[in-house]
């Protein structure tokens, strides 16, 4: 296959606390833990005409787009394969305990998705002796950093907002930040996907009034969304956030714009 520039999107999945439990499992459970896991999201993806890239560690890689899917349902198609593959792992953990037993308790693991799409550069990569048919460019290196992102609002798939765009109104999303990647001058429009249509009006409030350095309205909107929604992660965030703010104003000039020092 020729090597073309194009418009794909492409997805990793993370399994999060795999290196922390890495020592306290022999490594015959490590091993056939960490392929449950991956054989789990190979699923999720393949039902949804994703080709998988590669596996990184205990981490997938995946992209979709021509030739394999077409242009206007690939990032649709990349949503439900995410969305199938939180509702996986949570077969992957019921089956981690029947394997396991007793070696399953105090486990701490989770998932966090990232989903970026744009023009990337696909082809055959690679060298004489080993050799692949991949994508490359920033919407690639994106889609890592989402994934990352995600550890900092406690949130599980987090996505561009070119992603949020082509897949359309069939998605629930939250319009989540506006973040400043590590290694990206400009910042990018971030969402969380949600499995089914919730209220966002509140936290879209909060947002509003937050980027505006109107603290007392953003903090009242964003306890609101606790009062209906108590164990949401991302309200607690941006509360922490306005009060650092409140000690240690950002200045006129911040555009409500999250920088990323790590990857």
């Amino acid at each position: 296959m020729g090597s073309e520039r194009r418009e794909m999107t492409v997805m990793f999945i993370d399994l999060q606390g795999y290196t922390s439990i890495s020592e306290n499992l022999p490594p015959h459970d490590l091993i056939r833990m960490l392929n449950m896991f991956l054989g789990q999201m190979s699923d999720a993806i393949a039902d949804n005409k994703g080709v998988i890239n590669d596996f990184l560690g205990d981490a997938v890689m995946a992209y979709w787009g021509p030739p394999f899917t077409s242009h206007d349902e690939q990032a649709l198609l990349a949503c439900k394969a995410a969305l199938d593959a939180v509702d996986n792992f949570e077969k992957f953990w019921s089956d981690v305990i029947a394997e396991l037993g007793d070696k399953a308790v105090g486990l701490e693991l989770n998932m966090r998705v990232g989903i970026s799409s744009g023009d990337m550069v696909a082809g055959n990569i690679g060298s004489v002796a080993s050799r692949k048919y991949s994508v490359i460019l920033d919407p690639v290196n994106l889609g890592a950093r989402l994934e990352g992102a995600n550890k900092n609002y406690g949130t599980r798939i987090m996505m561009s907002q070119r992603t949020r765009d082509l897949a359309g109104p069939e998605i629930h999303v939250r319009e989540l930040d506006l973040i400043r990647v590590k290694g990206k001058r400009e910042p990018t429009r971030v969402f969380e996907l949600l499995s089914s249509k919730t209220a966002t009006d509140g936290f879209h409030t909060g947002l509003e009034a937050y980027r505006k350095q109107d603290w007392e309205s953003a903090e009242r909107a964003f306890k609101s969304c606790l009062s209906i929604a108590p164990n949401d992660p991302v309200p607690n965030v941006f509360l922490d956030q306005i009060t650092h703010f409140k000690a240690q104003p950002p200045g006129s000039e911040w555009a409500g714009v999250w920088k990323f020092q790590t990857k």
